[in-house]
């Protein structure tokens, strides 16, 4: 079950992801000023975090020193994607998608909000962020946003992440939606338990890695009943 955060909350759950984070840290704001408090906590992450930074937006000066300024540490990776407007901030264990900037001023002088989501209590939602945020980080990185499944697997089917779908979107729909590109073994549309409806998102399974890759391909940015679809393949964490 996510938690609703305002402001206060939201700095200070920021600032518990990046302390915590143990395996790996990814941290997506258009725009990025950090405070001496947040640069000292990445300082002190754990020796092997994987650290992905992803900015936006604007590569003007001031904003490129804003970011030379915040990540001159080692172990960092910092990304560019121009109409990147999402602001996501997640560790291994939490994911929290809010208004808020990864920018002091945001975070003195902002009224903003947010939801925490914690992968122990809805493993479900936390893998749709998850999978999201790596796909921004694969389209900043000039890859493409459908992660490779060129390769059938032997025995394991190809597990696909499908986003941004209609709320009235059915488990059948997904299943005539992709059975058009080869045999679906699982298709399944994530329904919320308190309210029983659609939670806009759900998750395919294909037994030929070769077609699964090609309805990744077919499907991802499409419109279907209304809306752009986001399609990738769901990835393995290390």
């Amino acid at each position: 079950m996510a938690t609703f955060l305002t402001t206060e909350d939201i700095v200070s759950h920021l600032h518990r992801i990046i302390e915590q984070a143990a395996e790996e840290l990814i941290l997506i704001s258009p725009y990025i000023k950090v405070d001496d408090k947040t640069k000292r906590l990445l300082e002190n992450t754990k020796r092997g975090t994987d650290i992905h930074v992803l900015y936006g937006k604007s590569q003007s000066e001031r904003n490129l020193g804003n970011v030379k300024t915040s990540f001159d540490l080692p172990g960092i990776t910092v990304s560019f994607l121009k109409d990147l407007h999402a602001k996501c901030y997640l560790n291994e264990k939490e994911a929290l998608v809010t208004s808020m900037n990864l920018h002091e001023f945001s975070q003195e002088h902002n009224d903003e909000m947010g939801i925490l989501v914690s992968k122990r209590e809805d493993s479900v939602l936390y893998e749709a962020i998850y999978q999201d945020a790596k796909r921004l980080l694969r389209a900043a990185n000039g890859e493409s946003p459908v992660a490779s499944a060129s390769k059938p697997s032997a025995g394991k089917p190809t597990r696909i992440y499908v986003g941004n779908l209609n709320f009235q979107a059915a488990d059948n729909d997904l299943q005539e939606l992709f059975s058009q590109h080869g045999e679906v073994t699982f298709a399944q549309i994530e329904i919320d338990r308190y309210s029983m409806r659609s939670r806009g998102f759900g998750f395919v399974e294909m037994s030929n890695g070769s077609e699964a890759a090609a309805a990744m391909s077919a499907l991802n940015g499409q419109e279907y009943q209304g809306r752009q679809l986001s399609v990738n393949e769901v990835t393995e964490r290390r």
